[in-house]
């Protein structure tokens, strides 16, 4: 749901360019462009590499990364290709399309040879947990040159899917794993995300952390909580960040932050964020 007046319009590279700024002002260090898939928007990645103060991490499967990306990234450092995989072979290419992975290796493998830093995000289930959490695994992409992790825990966005996500037990076998390979990894970083949410007093979505901009500039506290009060186009972030709509979400997850499956509080509490929007649309 987005703000009134925007639902169907994208963002222009003005607009984009101009939350680049601002976010450069207010000090932030990191934004992530994901998808979709965010490379197939050029200028608005040509736009993130003159900001040379933040990181944008780009999660792509890689099938655009042409010769002048290559150089684009040789350039200009604070671009993180992040590619997205599901496991093996078989695994990636059943969610990513036939071929995908293959074309992920010669990428990592381009990448790696022109000293690139890229990383890997991989959605973990109660299928692939075991997999992808494993010394080998993350051993495999280390040689590849990959040089960061994040473990993303499922999250049932589509109906039907709430078998594969992790149990209590399994979520927190996965938080002491990624605990052991820190230590034990020197030259590669590795994250769980959520990971110990619980333990920071709630999820850090709605600006405790992160909010999610849509292609048409809706301010959404979550990519799984997309309802908005705000658009881009009229607010700035200061504004979306301090908002009563964001203020409330963010007690909203406060309180839950122990009562979530899925690994995401604000997923769970879909009909309280809606009742917030619809209120503050009405007063």
């Amino acid at each position: 749901m987005c703000a009134e007046g925007h639902a169907e319009k994208e963002m222009s590279p003005d607009e984009w360019n101009r939350v680049f700024g601002e976010a450069s002002e207010l000090g932030i260090s990191f934004i992530l462009l994901a998808g979709g898939e965010p490379l197939m928007r050029r200028e608005i990645i040509n736009m993130a590499a003159d900001f040379p103060n933040m990181i944008f991490p780009i999660f792509t499967n890689g099938t655009l990364l042409n010769e002048e990306y290559l150089d684009l990234l040789t350039k200009h450092r604070n671009l993180i290709p992040v590619f997205s995989i599901e496991g093996g072979e078989a695994q990636t290419d059943l969610r990513r399309g036939e071929g995908v992975s293959k074309n992920i290796e010669t990428e990592m493998s381009k990448l790696a040879s022109n000293g690139i830093l890229f990383a890997a995000s991989i959605t973990v289930t109660n299928e692939n947990l075991h997999m992808v959490v494993s010394e080998n695994f993350l051993t495999d992409l280390r040689i590849r040159g990959c040089g960061a992790v994040l473990f993303v825990e499922y999250v049932p966005a589509e109906r039907g899917t709430e078998n594969l996500i992790l149990s209590d037990s399994e979520t927190d076998w996965l938080n002491e794993q990624i605990g052991n390979f820190t230590s034990a990894c020197s030259d590669m970083s590795v994250f769980a995300f959520p990971g110990d949410e619980k333990y920071m007093g709630g999820c850090i979505a709605a600006g405790r952390g992160f909010f999610h901009i849509s292609p048409f500039g809706s301010a959404e506290a979550c990519p799984f909580s997309p309802y908005s009060k705000h658009n881009m186009k009229d607010n700035t972030i200061l504004e979306v960040l301090e908002s009563s709509f964001f203020q409330e979400i963010r007690e909203i997850s406060k309180e839950g932050a122990n009562q979530h499956v899925g690994g995401c509080t604000l997923f769970n509490h879909e009909n309280e964020v809606r009742q917030l929007l619809h209120l503050s649309t009405n007063l």
